[in-house]
């Protein structure tokens, strides 16, 4: 008898049939979807992306986020949410991003969306992220929904990696 293939723990959040999209958060993973969630942080992020071990634990201890193309049924986007333990009223967005062959497509604004109204649901006051200060299009869709630059770190990430820090109060 074969064995049973388990399907990780998730809560819909939204389904969209017009745009063929969905987005679920996970509550629990097993290694088919860890991989292909391993896969699109380094489509994403490339040296920058989060490994097994931080996945797991955001997974399970944080707030992870997918956008699904429901016709591939292949997940393109990740939002990865954190509580600050300095301030229980404030959450900090430490992954977004949407893979690169649907970017500038309208979903990575969309997807935001949903994750701000989420976050505001669950009784979040203010949210908080971290963009490279040379992404301008980031920092454009962030600055789209009511973010702003509220400080500026170098060497942030390492040697010449500089970032702005971001808020919005919900």
């Amino acid at each position: 008898m074969a064995a049973k293939t388990r399907i990780p723990k998730r809560r819909i959040i939204r389904k969209d049939d017009q745009r063929g999209l969905g987005i679920i958060q996970l509550e629990e993973t097993d290694l088919e979807t860890l991989n292909h969630l391993l896969r699109l942080e380094d489509d994403i992020f490339g040296d920058e992306a989060v490994d097994e071990w931080f996945m797991v634990s955001n997974i399970r201890h944080g707030n992870v986020m997918l956008l699904v193309d429901l016709v591939k049924r292949k997940p393109i986007g990740i939002a990865v949410l954190m509580r600050d333990w300095d301030d229980l009223k404030k959450c900090y967005l430490a992954d977004f991003g949407i893979k690169e062959t649907y970017r500038g497509k309208g979903f990575g604004t969309y997807f935001l969306g949903v994750v701000l109204e989420e976050v505001r649901q669950e009784g979040f006051k203010t949210i908080s992220l971290t963009v490279d200060i040379n992404n301008p299009v980031a920092i454009h869709l962030y600055e789209k929904h009511g973010f702003r630059i509220v400080e500026e770190r170098h060497n942030l990430y390492g040697e010449g990696r500089h970032r702005y820090i971001m808020e919005k109060t919900l």
